[in-house]
């Protein structure tokens, strides 16, 4: 670790710095200051390098949606794409303050603050509960939700549109869509029954599969469409749409 990374890990967890608020307004800052002069050193948050890896796979520009987007940075793994490679496509986040936190910082972005459920779910809304990087709809993973709430400082509730990832497309106006990546803590394969793959085929598809059944319940929804390509980090498959380049 550089002496400059140690200093700003030390600020970072040992200072007034840890309330969130003032640790984005640092991180941003930081973040900032180095893409001023072309420096892409802060500008890949993806977690575990992952917006790195994918690079060795993407191609140099497209349309990218990403579901669990957060607040458009952290742990973002289209923020790279969007700032230094003239990607622009969708971010859909449930939780709507982080949502806004969206619109402001990704401007080549359409974003829906919305949750996304399978084509069968009846209700127009659903219940999620903040707990910052892991925010899930309530009740989908009991255990999982235990633990989000227990690391969370201030935890808390919110009614949200539930919508179907092919209708937030449609709304979009997306047809053709290059790389998706869904981080939804357990509802992925909900939420992939709800894509239209004749509609909207993407290219590429990462998607967490450490909960809600794993790999074998959005491997089932994908069929013999997709191989996987890689494993990103030991939670993340990224899939590649049989036959394409």
């Amino acid at each position: 670790m550089s002496l400059h990374d140690f200093v700003t890990q030390g600020l970072l967890n040992y200072t007034p710095l840890r309330h969130r608020a003032t640790r984005k307004r640092f991180v941003h800052a930081r973040r900032r200051a180095f893409e001023a002069v072309r420096s892409t050193r802060y500008s890949r948050p993806g977690h575990d390098g992952i917006d790195a890896k994918l690079e060795r796979h993407l191609p140099s520009t497209g349309v990218f949606v990403e579901a669990g987007a957060n607040d458009g940075y952290t742990w973002s793994n289209t923020y790279f794409l969007e700032r230094f490679r003239n990607w622009h496509g969708v971010l859909i986040e449930g939780i709507p303050a982080l949502s806004e936190e969206c619109r402001r910082l990704r401007s080549r972005s359409t974003v829906y603050n919305c949750a996304l459920v399978g084509p069968d779910y009846a209700e127009p809304y659903v219940t999620m509960t903040y707990s910052d990087l892991r925010s899930l709809i309530t009740g989908s993973e009991q255990q999982m939700e235990q633990q989000a709430l227990a690391a969370t400082a201030a935890p808390y509730k919110v009614r949200v549109l539930a919508r179907t990832l092919d209708d937030v497309l449609q709304d979009a106006g997306v047809k053709c869509v290059d790389f998706i990546s869904l981080d939804l803590e357990g509802l992925e394969a909900p939420a992939l029954r709800g894509l239209d793959f004749e509609r909207h085929s993407p290219t590429w598809l990462l998607v967490e599969i450490a909960a809600g059944g794993g790999r074998q319940a959005v491997e089932a929804v994908l069929g013999s469409d997709y191989e996987a390509v890689e494993e990103l980090t030991p939670g993340d498959v990224l899939y590649h749409r049989r036959g394409r380049p």
